[in-house]
């Protein structure tokens, strides 16, 4: 490095031997940490729909002029309305209904109902109401006038089949709930063809359930009077049958004289009963009366014979008693003894004779009792056979006499059906009845223009609003300093507002403005913290001072390297005005500027750039005489980039340069770098293992969230000391800026502000 020559037309020394490179490990604990993401608030909601505000405000304007000019374009569309009430039809005329009801068991009204619907939305109904129409009216719906044929079958099925379905398709049926109410509604765009299409409808239904109510009922008569014939030669057969069979068994009566044999069979019946316990009863008497027992006889005597016995046995005891006497006062042989005892044998004899009497009329009367008790036995048997034989042949007899009845009972009924069926075919009766007409509509059903407005009002502000959303998901950059620490997961340094974040060719744009000053050089655009201290973007690099001062454990950082992912994020700006900010304080501060690449710190603080750091690391002379004072700011110095080498990265990471930082260390109180992008080159990753604080310089909408991870990686995986982020050029003016917009200059109307933006 002792023989060096400038080569022409070049400023860099040659020949360059690049610097051996080293990249020391030095301990310490980085600024990364994890961190939640933050949760989606209303708020977050709200500030992208205001970020959005006119692009949602511009797809309300388009959506809803497409919408009005669609509606003011639409043909209008006349509604007619009309309304009718389907009763229950009348009483089957068949007397077994019943054997014949919906199989599912389930028509009721509402089954009912529905099919009358399904008739009225019928093709064929469809058809007759088209042959209804007036010519005008089939001429406007372009149906062919059909008003010279009444019968369907004799139109065309093509002509038919387009004519029915030009009326369906307008034609909506509807019933109303919990009624027997059905509303026909027939849209046209001209009202009076409207009017009519749903007065024919109606008409041609009723008339429909009349006809087929009338045809129904003549089938039902051909049927009855077919059926009739077949009934009456059953029932005369039957009867027939019947009176043959009463001959031939003699049945004349059947149910009173089997009234009569039942009856003399229990009366039979009840006498075998009582003349076996009369029997019983005088057997028992005649064979007691056998034991010659006079008292025991004489129990059973009639009442004159018992008078008789009891007359006689009374004379006996006092013709005993005489003797008895005549006994004692006469003797035995004395005549009036004699006369006694020939009486009392008289009397004996009388008593005895009477006693056989008894005897032989007991058994009279037993013999008697068995005698009748036998011959009622033989005629009940007899009875009993009768009555027996009568069942057999009422058994037959009575399915004869059923059978006969039943035809000509049934043949009765359908003899009577077959009358009121005649009867009910000529009544031309209908359970159709109309409840309202439709009116020829005075005012059109659609297009309803203020709905239609309504509507495309809210579909374009609906769409506004997903667009909003759609846009801000597809949005990768980062936006807010809420962002950019959840994803990076390093702490947020502070907030730089637009105006100070923005390139020179914005600010000259500016300055040509009315309403600015009249004009701005490059050192004024990019020292704002020196020539606008009392702006916004002055407090917000101040702010970034406090961070940066006390984000070291006990001392403040004395090496700030300044850097970001992408170009044109605005590090430089933030280098220099983070510089002026710290000798604000008294510090003495020197500025390096290490993008050797595309340097750009000389040009705003209006100095030359023949020598700088890369003229220095390459010959390692001249140490004092790369240090250049501002002659504008106390405090300040500055070490230009110098010509652009060939191998930055290496001059970088020599030990020469470790050695320039650690003299600058000692002779300055802070030492702020100016690097290259992070994932541009690897200059500022080589560069971030010497400072004591790095900030990472993100660009609001600008710098992606990708880029911010990668180069948050690269800085991490060198153990640099990241002290954190700094969101550059936020729009104040966006939602979602209200916190530093007020934060940092308590508003734009403020008096001290307007002040200042005057003597500026």
């Amino acid at each position: 490095m002792d023989q060096r020559q400038l080569s022409a037309g070049n400023s860099f020394p040659v020949p360059y031997e690049p610097p051996s490179v080293e990249f020391p490990t030095i301990p310490f604990t980085s600024g990364y940490y994890p961190v939640e993401p933050p949760a989606v608030s209303i708020w977050e909601y709200l500030r992208t729909l205001y970020k959005h505000r006119w692009l949602i405000l511009a797809a309300m304007v388009i959506v809803t002029t497409l919408a009005t000019i669609a509606t003011l374009r639409m043909t209008p569309i006349y509604e007619a309305s009309g309304r009718i009430e389907i009763n229950r039809p009348a009483q089957d005329i068949l007397p077994f209904k019943d054997a014949n009801a919906y199989a599912g068991g389930g028509d009721d009204d509402t089954v009912e109902i529905e099919t009358q619907v399904k008739i009225l939305q019928s093709d064929g109904l469809a058809a007759d109401v088209a042959r209804r129409l007036s010519p005008v009216s089939a001429a406007f719906l372009g149906i062919k006038s059909n008003s010279g044929i009444s019968d369907t079958a004799k139109l065309d099925v093509t002509q038919t089949a387009r004519s029915a379905a030009k009326i369906k398709g307008g034609l909506t049926v509807a019933t109303v709930p919990r009624t027997r109410l059905v509303d026909i509604r027939f849209a046209s765009p001209n009202p009076q063809v409207a009017s009519e299409v749903v007065n024919n409808t109606i008409d041609a239904y009723i008339e429909h359930n009349i006809r087929s109510h009338f045809e129904s009922t003549m089938q039902a008569s051909e049927w009855l009077s077919k059926q009739l014939t077949d009934l009456r030669v059953k029932a005369e057969t039957t009867q027939q049958r019947l009176v043959d069979y009463q001959k031939q068994k003699q049945i004349i009566g059947v149910d009173e004289k089997q009234n009569v044999i039942v009856s003399k069979l229990d009366e039979l019946n009840k006498e075998l009963t009582q003349a076996e316990s009369e029997r019983i009863q005088k057997e028992a008497n005649f064979r007691i009366a056998q034991s010659d027992d006079p008292e025991v006889i004489n129990n059973f005597t009639k009442a004159a014979d018992a008078t008789l016995l009891n007359s006689l046995k009374s004379q006996e005891s006092t013709l005993k008693t005489q003797i008895a006497q005549l006994q004692v006062l006469y003797g035995p042989s004395h005549p009036k003894m004699l006369e006694a005892r020939n009486q009392l044998a008289a009397v004996e004899g009388s008593i005895q004779t009477e006693l056989k009497r008894n005897a032989s009329r007991l058994k009279a009367d037993y013999q008697a009792a068995l005698q009748r008790e036998s011959m009622l036995r033989h005629e009940f048997e007899n009875q009993k056979t009768q009555a027996t034989q009568l069942n057999e042949n009422a058994i037959e007899y009575t399915m004869l006499r059923r059978d006969a009845d039943t035809s000509r009972q049934l043949y009765d009924g359908l003899l009577q059906k077959l009358k009121e069926a005649q009867v009910s075919a000529g009544l031309n009766s209908s359970n159709v009845r109309v409840v309202d007409g439709a009116a020829i509509p005075s005012r059109p059903a659609r297009p309803d223009k203020r709905l239609n407005i309504v509507l495309g009002l809210l579909l374009g502000l609906a769409s506004g609003i997903g667009l909003a959303f759609l846009i801000e998901s597809l949005d990768t950059t980062v936006s807010s300093p809420e962002e950019a620490e959840a994803i990076a997961a390093l702490p947020s340094l502070g907030v730089i507002p637009l105006s100070a974040g923005s390139t020179t060719r914005k600010l000259l744009a500016r300055s040509t403005s009315t309403s600015g000053p009249a004009s701005e050089s490059p050192a004024e655009s990019q020292m704002v913290a020196h020539f606008r201290p009392r702006s916004q973007s002055a407090e917000a690099y101040r702010a970034l001072r406090t961070s940066l001062l006390l984000s070291g454990s006990g001392t403040p950082p004395k090496v700030v390297v300044i850097t970001s992912p992408l170009p044109q994020e605005g590090k430089t700006s933030t280098a220099i005005n983070t510089a002026v900010v710290l000798t604000q304080t008294g510090a003495r501060v020197l500025l390096v500027d290490c993008d050797l690449r595309r340097p750009s710190v000389h040009r705003a603080l209006g100095m030359t750039n023949r020598s700088g750091v890369s003229t220095l690391l390459a010959t390692g002379k001249g140490f004092d005489s790369v240090v250049i004072k501002s002659p504008v700011i106390e405090n300040l110095y500055a070490v230009p980039a110098g010509p652009p080498p060939p191998q930055p990265a290496e001059l970088l990471a020599s030990k020469f340069f470790q050695e320039c930082l650690t003299r600058w260390k000692q002779e300055y109180d802070h030492v702020v770098i100016d690097t290259p992008p992070v994932l541009s080159v690897t200059d500022a990753v080589v560069l971030s293992v010497h400072a004591d604080a790095v900030v990472l310089v993100v660009r609001s909408d600008v710098t992606t969230k990708n880029a911010l991870r990668q180069a948050r990686d690269l800085l991490v995986q060198v153990n640099a000391r990241i002290t954190g982020t700094l969101l550059n050029g936020v729009d104040l003016t966006s939602p979602g800026s209200y916190y530093y917009y007020y934060s940092y200059g308590y508003g734009q109307k403020n008096r001290y502000y307007n002040n200042e933006s005057r003597q500026s």
